[in-house]
């Protein structure tokens, strides 16, 4: 399988960008990209999903094992894999760089294309390619684009320095004045979903530019690699090395894009079926959200639990492999528009609220007093939701951004505060507490790893009669979560915590979930 993992120097060099407008262009010329993302994160994964038209999957140390980060790239279908890391090649959480994007490079035996901003740069570039080249033996940089260029002359000596001095391949250079320079803000800003025209037309704007500038040829030839290998350890392996077949050859380009008449392989996230039952008969498909197209729906002879899920402007911040794990449980999605709806849909087993940015939909949200009513009331009367960071917020009993306070669902009586700053923002550990509902963590295991990233917080510490009405899930160590030492406030069957969770084998939640859902329903498989 032919694979690249998009690199940069530090943050801000432009590497988002190129990476989505890699991906962009090649699919327009019918390769079929699988974009991966290094981290935590949900916005950068949804432009990419956006580019790409099938779900971009995150690769996370501190959530996935190495078998788990092996599987997820080796047994991908598409003929290109493109990896975007985050930050700059060598960082990481870890001193030794055992979580660096540089690890998982070479973990996934991926060659390296360096993206670098080259303001203020000359025969520089040079050491600096060879210093960030050499600095871990075990990855190959072989390429390098050259962004945020002066004009012609610059790039001559740019060019120049990297051919004199390193065996590294320059794959483009691209103007400082382009139309990438204005796109560039918009994205890690706005959530490809919350305003999807736009950025479409983003999109189409950052393809045209790379495909004029990189030599995708040139990136598809050197992203072209035999075979991964599994380690001995992997699951299905039994205890043997084993490679991992790769005869793909990556295509060479046609001279202009093929006409698209057939659109059935492509995800196309606008079809998302925001506020209606999905239909049994209807398989889901990368067409209609997230979930990869691999994915079966539970035959009917199984017993479908009917999960509501929160997918809108405001709340869109899902994992596509948590969505596959929760339908592969058994739960029948059942999407819903918390800004437009008038009331939760008829006979839910359950509802999930992810993440997002409830604050800029603060208004509408509070508009919507059937929605907030109809939520509050079925969680007094024990419906199961789970709800992540904006999830939360939703379910307290005010919302304040500046000098206006907003009210929500109410479930919890707790006032939510904007800040300027983040309050809290990286990886955690959470201890389960016996007061939670159920266990997200692994069968036997009483934490599990989280992420968080949130500007909000309580307002003001929870007062005694309040902090009567609830209890927390979790202890968390290593972050913010609710500022008191706890995450996951606790009402019947409702926890809403700060902490974001990824399906995995430490924290099989999307399983755990289903499961508690099954008991609190008396379904049966």
């Amino acid at each position: 399988m032919s694979r690249i993992y998009i690199s940069a120097l530090h943050k801000s060099s432009g590497k988002t960008t190129l990476a989505i407008g890699i991906t962009a262009a090649l699919s327009a010329r019918d390769v079929t990209v699988q974009p991966y993302k290094r981290g935590p994160d949900y916005i950068d994964p949804g432009w990419l999903s956006l580019a790409a038209g099938r779900p971009c999957h995150n690769l996370d140390f501190h959530t996935q094992s190495t078998a788990e980060l092996l599987s997820s790239v080796a047994e991908t279908a598409a003929q290109f894999a493109l990896i975007e890391g985050n930050k700059g090649l060598h960082d990481g959480t870890d001193a030794q760089g055992k979580d660096s994007n540089a690890a998982l490079a070479a973990l996934l035996q991926t060659p390296v294309v360096l993206v670098v901003d080259c303001r203020g740069m000359t025969r520089g570039i040079a050491p600096t390619l060879l210093g960030h080249s050499q600095f871990d033996p075990r990855i190959q940089v072989s390429g390098v684009i050259l962004n945020r260029v002066a004009g012609s002359r610059h790039e001559r000596k740019l060019r120049q320095a990297v051919e004199q001095y390193t065996d590294i391949s320059v794959l483009g250079a691209i103007p400082d004045q382009s139309e990438l320079a204005i796109a560039a803000p918009y994205l890690g800003l706005v959530p490809a979903p919350e305003q999807r025209e736009q950025a479409q037309r983003t999109i189409r704007t950052i393809a045209a530019v790379t495909a004029e500038h990189v030599d995708l040829e040139q990136t598809l030839s050197i992203g072209r690699l035999e075979k991964l290998t599994r380690s001995d350890w992997l699951p299905g392996c039994e205890g043997r090395r084993e490679s991992i077949p790769g005869g793909f050859t990556a295509p060479s380009l046609a001279p202009r894009p093929s006409p698209r008449d057939n659109q059935s392989d492509r995800w196309n996230p606008a079809s998302c079926p925001i506020g209606r039952k999905q239909e049994p008969s209807r398989a889901p498909s990368v067409e209609s959200h997230p979930p990869p197209r691999h994915y079966e729906q539970p035959s009917q002879a199984e017993a479908t639990l009917r999960l509501g899920v929160a997918y809108d402007q405001a709340f869109n911040f899902y994992y596509p492999g948590d969505l596959q794990a929760l339908q592969a449980a058994g739960a029948e999605l059942v999407w819903i528009d918390m800004l437009s709806a008038p009331e939760l849909p008829p006979q839910l087993d359950g509802l999930l609220i992810g993440g997002g940015f409830p604050e800029r939909h603060a208004a509408a949200l509070a508009a919507n007093e059937s929605m907030r009513a109809s939520v509050s009331a079925a969680a007094l009367v024990g419906l199961p939701i789970y709800a992540e960071c904006g999830g939360l917020m939703y379910l307290c009993q005010h919302l304040t951004i500046g000098d206006a306070t907003y009210p929500m669902a109410g479930l919890f009586p707790l006032t939510i505060a904007m800040n300027r700053k983040p309050q809290g923002h990286g990886y955690v550990r959470l201890q389960v507490n016996p007061s939670a509902p159920w266990s997200p963590a692994a069968p036997g295991q009483n934490e599990l790893p989280a992420h968080e990233f949130h500007y909000s917080a309580l307002a003001a510490a929870a007062p005694r009669d309040a902090e009567s009405t609830f209890t927390y899930a979790y202890q968390i160590q290593g972050g913010s979560g609710l500022g008191n030492g706890h995450d996951g406030l606790v009402k019947a069957n409702t926890m809403a915590s700060y902490a974001h969770l990824r399906h995995t084998q430490a924290s099989p939640w999307a399983d755990n979930f289903i499961a508690f859902l099954r008991r609190a329903s008396k379904t049966t498989p």
